[in-house]
């Protein structure tokens, strides 16, 4: 029976790879343990096409039947297009099937198999979140721990980004609550903090893309004091976002975070110099951004 099962028949499928594609969950379950690793003529092995089919049932079958160790080994396997099951699930917006695949081990593997990072630097998170799949964000965070959680969503891709910073270019405000739902104020402000390969913070990016509500949504996600530590913030040329938005400017962008904060604020960050000195206002008028001056002093008499 054993040999019967491991060879390849039409186009290299074993039996095991027929069964799953026909959603017969008891052969599979009757397979000898091992079963499951052998790849077609293609290169798929049998979870493969079980995710391919949004098979819950068979996936769950094949994954209890064997040890943890051989479990977190065919989870990782790739296909010839380098999709590991995890992927598969997480581009096809299947959130059920990627629960159940995490669900199936435990917290340290699931961190050691989500961290993984493909030829792009991007992991399974930032895949879902380019795809706008908040069930499965939601379903991957969730079943982490606050360290562990905070570990993934600090993963940068090859240009830097993280999953954060993919969501502030779409202007995905839905996306980036979802995100930062799960963290404390001190880990949101960090993640936040993060800086591209050019240079650009989570809102910084929101404003060179000109998603003025993202920006809006992210501070007033904040409490008081945690926004006001954020925008004090500043870069290596001491400029902080308001001197950013000048340089941009972005007068909806300048008028947005003036207005999310209480007038203390205001005049601590307004009366911030960068490192040649300039505090927003000077900046605004040295750039002749007439829109710019007229809302920071409107601001100041609210």
């Amino acid at each position: 029976r054993l040999v019967l099962l491991a060879v390849g028949a039409f186009r290299g499928f074993t039996n095991t790879h027929w069964a799953s594609g026909r959603r017969h969950v008891e052969y599979v379950m009757d397979s000898p343990t091992h079963m499951p690793f052998p790849r077609n003529k293609n290169g798929f092995t049998v979870l493969h096409h079980a995710a391919a089919k949004n098979n819950e049932q068979i996936m769950l079958s094949i994954l209890e039947s064997v040890g943890e160790r051989d479990r977190v080994q065919l989870i990782s396997m790739l296909d010839p297009l380098g999709n590991s099951i995890l992927r598969l699930a997480a581009l096809e917006s299947e959130a059920n099937l990627l629960r159940c695949i995490l669900r199936s081990m435990s917290e340290a593997d699931r961190l050691h198999l989500l961290v993984n990072q493909d030829l792009l630097g991007y992991t399974v998170l930032h895949w879902a979140v380019l795809k706008s799949n908040m069930l499965s964000v939601g379903s991957i965070l969730e079943l982490l721990g606050e360290k562990s959680r905070m570990a993934l969503l600090c993963i940068q891709d090859k240009l830097d980004r993280t999953a954060l910073h993919l969501s502030a270019e779409m202007g995905d405000t839905q996306m980036m609550k979802c995100l930062l739902a799960l963290l404390q104020n001190s880990h949101r402000c960090q993640l936040l903090a993060m800086r591209t390969a050019a240079g650009f913070s989570v809102l910084q990016l929101a404003v060179e893309e000109g998603k003025v509500q993202f920006v809006g949504d992210v501070l007033h996600s904040l409490g008081d004091s945690w926004r006001k530590t954020l925008l004090k913030s500043q870069d290596l040329d001491g400029d902080t976002l308001l001197h950013f938005i000048v340089e941009k400017g972005n007068r909806e962008s300048m008028k947005c975070v003036l207005e999310s904060i209480n007038e203390a604020a205001r005049m601590v960050i307004l009366g911030m110099p960068n490192c040649n000195g300039l505090m927003a206002l000077h900046l605004a008028a040295e750039k002749n951004h007439d829109s710019i001056v007229g809302c920071i002093l409107e601001s100041l008499n609210m």
